[in-house]
């Protein structure tokens, strides 16, 4: 591992730290909800996850280097969503269980395969805003017009998430067990076809701008990485 790590520039073994953070606070969240059979901090871990890693690929830079404003875009966005959610999330699961724990936090290696899968949903969902931070601030293309696109979808998944979560936390406080068919939810034919759902993909959406098409230059000393974006 540390010859790979060695032959990558500084900007793609930022890439390697992102993924040992996440995965270091996952473990962490385990070993402490595994014995008192709670999943009170899963969410919140994933959270800290998304934070974390971004804060890792805006920290560990090589000196000097000053990010693009695509670049602080991107982080502040990812940065913003995950604060919401976790948040969210959290408060949520502090005042009512997550049924879908009930078996599973009592099944040692089923509660651990869940922490495994978040961690690989932290790096994927992310990774090409990860790939983006992982390059010099210098090498970006001034913001395009792809660019406005990918934050205005943004914007909107953003809205419609958060509206659309403080309607059903607010109506299932009053009717637990009741379908919910008002406020943004009366567009969706059912429950599992949630709007959250729908802000989700705007989420991911926004990333589409910022794409990444990895390339090999250089000589046999270093392996350079390369985002385009256009």
């Amino acid at each position: 591992m540390a010859p790979l790590i060695s032959l990558l520039s500084p900007y793609a073994s930022s890439l390697t730290s992102v993924l040992l953070i996440d995965y270091g606070i996952q473990a962490l969240g385990f070993s402490i909800s595994a014995p008192l059979r709670t999943e009170k901090l899963f969410d919140l871990a994933g959270a800290v996850s998304y934070v974390s890693a971004v804060a890792a690929s805006v920290l560990f830079r090589p000196e000097g280097d000053v990010l693009s404003r695509r670049q602080v875009l991107a982080a502040a966005m990812t940065t913003l969503w995950a604060f919401r959610l976790g948040s969210f999330l959290f408060v949520r699961v502090f005042f009512k269980s997550d049924k879908r724990f009930d078996k599973i936090k009592h099944n040692t290696k089923r509660f651990a395969l869940t922490w495994v899968l978040q961690g690989v949903w932290v790096y994927i969902t992310a990774l090409p805003v990860y790939i983006l931070l992982a390059n010099p601030g210098a090498s970006q293309r001034p913001l395009q017009i792809t660019d406005y696109v990918g934050a205005g979808l943004w914007a909107t998944g953003f809205l419609i998430e958060a509206v659309a979560d403080a309607q059903k936390f607010a109506f299932k406080n009053k009717h637990p067990h009741k379908f919910m068919s008002t406020g943004l939810f009366r567009y969706s034919r059912c429950e599992l076809q949630q709007p959250p759902q729908a802000g989700e993909i705007g989420f991911g959406q926004q990333m589409l701008p910022w794409d990444a098409a990895v390339r090999h230059s250089g000589d046999a000393q270093s392996i350079c990485w390369k985002v385009d974006h256009g």
